[in-house]
């Protein structure tokens, strides 16, 4: 065997060698010509494609790329072709029954001694896992960016060192700011309300990194955007390095100003609530009724009384007590008064009217009505000077027609003396 036997043996011994090896491969691998041409792929592409090998042979492997990548893989391969460069692309292959896989492919030239390009040898790595996990982020991302702008909120992460931060959109738009806007503390500081800001900063500086404690709170920040007045809870965790100091603190942003306006519409008006309640001239009880396995009133507990209460009554510290410790006997003495209140109790049918307490001594003027059965709210008014004026006014209106009956009864006996007079008056004038 003379020299140039024995060189192409070793050379188809080689190519042997390569093939197989490329066949064990878990990457498709191509080779090409200086044009581009497909001169080789091993096991592993056609297994992708589905194709066989002399369908991918020349230009016949574009064939195999998803229609819709097919434009944009064939202006980067010739791109680089052109150029003598290197190629990089992600795409992905139909394979003839249907289905798809995303690769990554890379190609480079291999040039002889004189630099000439002699061919193209390249990869096809199967990234459709890593797709697939990206897409899926991506959808999760999604998902959290539109949750989080419905509920106003947005999330940040700090680098303490520096002071600077990163911020999700909808943060962006909770402070009013682009996202070219510089994330840092001082920034931050800047579009806190005045009002708020020496709190702000004394907060986060001692309260969270001094005490390396949890952000939270409630402040309001001036949008540079509009300058709109918003108020925003702040919540953030701190993450310490290898020394236990503070690194990085991740958090959320929410806007709640229209929570905040709503609480403080509701304070406003327990506000006014508890003036008129603490202020109302009625006495006013809220109470639970006791009830027996037959549903009969028993007794039952204050569990709310305002000061007339205890002035019109005289009863004092009766929240939370039984009536029948308050007014010992009262279910004997008062059996009406337990009886239209378990009524109403029971029935949730407001009731009206007017009562002589005996184990009181005193006359009331009572309103009932239940907000929830077993419950009910007594306003009244204490009426007994009232009703003894009544009576009072009842027994002179009694004395007054008494002496108007009188008065009467003597009028017309002198209108019937009168009477006699003129008739003996006139049987004298006749004689």
């Amino acid at each position: 065997m003379n020299e140039d036997e024995i060189k192409r043996d070793a050379a188809i011994k080689k190519t042997e060698m390569f093939s197989s090896l490329a066949d064990l491969a878990q990457i498709g691998i191509f080779v090409t010509d200086p044009d581009g041409n497909y001169q080789y792929v091993n096991a592993f592409w056609l297994n992708l494609t589905g194709f066989e090998m002399k369908e991918a042979l020349g230009p016949g492997w574009i064939e195999a790329v998803h229609p819709d990548d097919r434009v944009a893989v064939l202006d980067s391969w010739n791109k680089a072709i052109r150029e003598g460069g290197e190629f990089r692309a992600e795409y992905r292959f139909r394979a003839k029954n249907g289905k798809e896989t995303w690769v990554y492919s890379i190609a480079d030239a291999q040039r002889g001694p004189d630099g000439k390009v002699l061919r193209y040898g390249g990869i096809n790595i199967d990234i459709s896992e890593r797709k697939d996990i990206e897409e899926k982020l991506a959808a999760t991302n999604k998902l959290l960016v539109e949750t989080q702008s419905v509920a106003g909120l947005g999330s940040y992460v700090m680098d303490i060192a520096t002071g600077k931060w990163s911020a999700s959109e909808p943060l962006n738009r909770v402070f009013g700011v682009d996202e070219n806007h510089v994330h840092s503390t001082d920034e931050w500081v800047a579009i806190l309300h005045p009002d708020n800001r020496e709190e702000m900063v004394n907060y986060f500086k001692n309260e969270v990194l001094g005490k390396v404690g949890t952000f939270n709170k409630e402040y309001r920040i001036v949008r540079p955007i509009d300058k709109q007045e918003r108020w925003v809870h702040g919540l953030g965790r701190l993450e310490l390095d290898s020394d236990g100091r503070p690194a990085k603190m991740y958090g959320t942003i929410q806007d709640i100003t229209d929570r905040h306006a709503a609480e403080e519409t509701i304070r406003s008006k327990e506000k006014l609530y508890h003036s008129l309640f603490e202020n109302m001239l009625n006495g006013f009880a809220y109470c639970k009724m006791v009830f027996n396995e037959k549903n009969e009133p028993q007794d039952f507990q204050y569990l709310e009384v305002n000061p007339a209460f205890e002035r019109q009554t005289g009863l004092k510290n009766v929240k939370g007590k039984m009536v029948s410790e308050v007014i010992p006997g009262i279910k004997e003495s008062d059996p009406e008064l337990l009886a239209r209140y378990g009524r109403v109790a029971l029935s949730q049918a407001p009731e009206s009217f007017e009562i002589y307490l005996k184990s009181l001594g005193m006359w009331f003027s009572i309103s009932v009505y239940s907000p929830e059965k077993g419950y009910f709210v007594v306003v009244f008014d204490e009426i007994t000077r009232k009703k003894k004026d009544e009576e009072m006014v009842k027994k002179e209106v009694e004395e007054q027609e008494k002496i108007n009956k009188l008065m009467v009864g003597r009028e017309l006996e002198m209108i019937e003396l009168k009477n006699r007079i003129t008739e003996l008056e006139d049987q004298l004038l006749k004689k």
